[in-house]
């Protein structure tokens, strides 16, 4: 199985939803992501009686209650999906596919040049305290300080990368940046699964 980074930026009031209690929004993105939420719902085990739908999750996340941490991963996705209903999907192609490998070969990267941004960060940070699973996904987050902080640095290392897979994740990163920029109310958050 192929995993992938996908990539949303978010306005930054819409990412902190837990305890947030707005069950109208919450119930606008359960009806506007049925479909996604049937086949998240689809993939668990059937015989699993005492199960939590992603429905059922993301109202706990707007509660600012997990009431079942063994199902972290339905938290997470259940997270994923609201993001995704939030903000803008943005393109992840040198991410699709990838493995832990890569982001540590670009986090080594950036620490040898001094550059204040981790991909770590970005897959294992989430922005709200749900259960942090045994599997997938991994989330996490770069904050527009973070961004803001690390955008200079990141657009020096353009021409100065040998190889074409972190010089094109590189390039990426420094797209998303700019759209970033642009809104300076927002941040990404990434899951990774």
């Amino acid at each position: 199985m192929s995993y992938c980074l996908s990539v949303y930026l978010i306005p930054t009031e819409a990412v902190y939803v837990f305890g947030c209690k707005n069950f109208v929004l919450c119930n606008n993105v359960i009806e506007f992501m049925s479909d996604r939420f049937d086949e998240l719902d689809d993939m668990l085990d059937p015989d699993d009686d005492e199960g939590l739908s992603h429905q059922e999750a993301l109202c706990e996340i707007f509660d600012g209650t997990i009431s079942r941490p063994a199902y972290a991963g339905v938290y997470g996705w259940a997270y994923e999906v609201y993001c995704s209903s939030m903000g803008d999907h943005l393109i992840n192609n040198p991410f699709s596919p990838c493995r832990f490998e890569f982001y540590e070969q670009l986090d080594q990267l950036l620490n040898s040049r001094s550059i204040p941004l981790r991909f770590d960060q970005l897959i294992n940070d989430c922005p709200i305290p749900i259960p942090k699973p045994d599997d997938w996904p991994c989330s996490g987050h770069w904050t527009n300080a973070v961004i803001t902080n690390a955008r200079t640095s990141l657009r020096n290392l353009r021409g100065t990368i040998d190889d074409v897979s972190v010089a094109n994740a590189i390039n990426i990163v420094q797209e998303w940046f700019a759209l970033c920029e642009a809104r300076a109310d927002s941040m990404i958050v990434g899951f990774h699964g």
